[in-house]
Parts: structure tokens; sequence; C-alpha cells
């Protein structure tokens, strides 16, 4: 019972001589010894066979079928998408901040109040709401919340129009309605966000997406700059 066991494998031959008779692990009589060296080679066949990934997986996720990003024009559609609506944040935002000065300037009253409570409404949606914006492009389709947040960027906007022609110009009526559009706008820019930049490595071969990203980036800054600088006119 305790001499050296050989592995049954007709590919295997007898057990190393510099094993030592503790290493060798005693089996039930209808189980064949096998030795040590097979069970470290199957043990590896396993894990690489589980870690593995399918052909086809890894070039879908590459984007092997994807073209080039300057000739894409789905990712061209989305540069456009969002540094359009980059613009209309902050040109809609600088107006409010004007409107903001001529009717303190007007009524001499109030100070800095307005344009600090503007920036305010602004900028806590994306405190609010970025977290869970994250949290639904990462549970449901990206597609969807992009277009369903450009569809909501169009109802404020229009909302914002209504404000314009319905209340009168430079009174703090117009000031209060223009100031619940921009919280509204600021809502709709926190959601499209994390979407906007999630779906990039979906549409898009992982070797192109340093330059979407400098794309996209370059959009923005420059959306911003034009927007803010529309507004004064």
């Amino acid at each position: 019972a305790n001499l050296p066991a050989r592995c049954q494998r007709p590919d295997c031959g007898p057990v190393r001589s510099s094993w030592s008779d503790k290493s060798l692990v005693r089996t039930r009589l209808d189980q064949p010894a096998r030795c040590p060296e097979h069970d470290a080679t199957n043990a590896l066949e396993i894990g690489l066979a589980q870690t593995m990934p399918d052909t086809s997986e890894t070039l879908q996720t590459s984007g092997g079928n994807l073209p080039p990003v300057l000739s894409d024009s789905a990712f061209w559609g989305m540069t456009a998408t969002q540094f359009l609506g980059a613009f209309n944040d902050n040109l809609f935002k600088q107006i409010v901040l004007l409107l903001c000065v001529d009717y303190t300037l007007a009524h001499a009253s109030g100070g800095d109040i307005f344009q600090t409570l503007a920036q305010a409404l602004f900028a806590i949606p994306f405190v609010l709401f970025s977290g869970l914006a994250g949290f639904l492009s990462d549970r449901t389709e990206k597609r969807q919340i992009v277009i369903l947040m450009k569809v909501a960027e169009i109802v404020v906007m229009l909302a914002g129009v209504v404000a314009f022609a319905a209340a009168k110009p430079g009174s703090l009526e117009l000031i209060g309605i223009l100031f619940f559009v921009l919280c509204l706008m600021g809502a709709q820019s926190a959601f499209f966000g994390p979407s906007k930049y999630g779906i990039l490595p979906e549409m898009l071969r992982s070797r192109d997406l340093p330059v979407a990203n400098g794309i996209i980036q370059m959009t923005t800054f420059l959306a911003i700059i034009l927007g803010t600088a529309s507004a004064g006119f």
C-alpha cells in the first residue's frame, strides 16, 4: 500500500523517484491513481478554458466591424448633439445672469443675490442627480437615455420661450420663471452627461476612444465659450 503508485493514463510514465511517498495521494480502489504532474496540467487546462474569451465576443467588444472614428457618422452626430446641448446650456444660463444684473441695476436692490441663486439652481441638480444618472445609464440602454434627454431639452427650452413671451420683460415674475427653467435645464444636463460618455465605448473601436474623448472635450469647451459669448448679443 506504501509503494509508489503509477498513473494509469496511457501517456503517463511511472512516478518520478524524486517524489516522496508523502506526496502521493491515496485513492479508492475504484479510482485510478494519478501523478501530481497530470493534476497540475489538468488544473491549468481547466483554468485556461474558463478564462479564455469567445472569439466572436472579443471581436464584437473590440469593435472589429466598426468604422474609424473620423469617418463614423454616428459619432459625429453624437458630437454635434452634445455640442449644441452644451452651447444651449451656457447661452441660456448667461442670458439669465445678464437679466439678473439688469434687474438689480433697475431696482437698485438685491445686490448679487440673484446671480448667486441662478448659479446655485443650475449647479444643484448636478450634485443631486449625477449619481442616479450614472446608475441608470449603467442599468438601461444609453441610447434611449440620450434620446429621452434631448427630447426633454427641447421641452425645457420651449418653456423658456413661453416665459419670455408671456411674462413682462424685466419683471421679477420673469426672473422667477427663468430660474425654474434653469433648474430643469441643469437636471436634464445631469442625466445626459453619464450616458453621453458611457455610450462611446459601445459605438467606437477601443483604439479610437482617445481620439473620440479628445474631440468630445474640445467641442464641449468650444460650446461653453461660444455659448457664453453669444449671450451678450
